[in-house]
């Protein structure tokens, strides 16, 4: 996985932990992913994936989302928890991340 990409995942995976223990912000996604939509600034194979997406419960719609899968590294590209993570999380995330590329580059 390249770089950019291990780091999505990093992000959508501190995204599914906040989703876990909080499930109603996925109401707050759908409404993004609406005025997105309305707006035509998303493509619409991702707005149709994101739409399929909305239909699993909690727990496929989390598994999905920290997938490995090729199909879910593209889907966060188009995410839509941008702004999701506190500034505290994410930078946390961030700080984690970049000790894990270290060790991944020196190994």
């Amino acid at each position: 996985m390249r770089r950019e990409e291990l780091l999505s995942l990093r992000l959508h995976e501190a995204v599914a932990d906040k989703l876990r223990t909080s499930p109603h912000l996925i109401a707050e996604a759908k409404e993004r992913l609406l005025k997105l939509s309305q707006r035509g600034q998303l493509h619409p194979h991702y707005q149709e994936a994101w739409q399929r997406w909305f239909t699993l419960d909690l727990k496929a719609q989390l598994l999905t989302l920290t997938s490995a899968e090729e199909a879910w590294i593209d889907m966060r590209q188009a995410s839509l928890f941008a702004g999701f993570l506190s500034q505290h999380e994410r930078m946390e995330v961030l700080r984690r991340f970049k000790r894990e590329w270290a060790q991944r580059c020196e190994g």
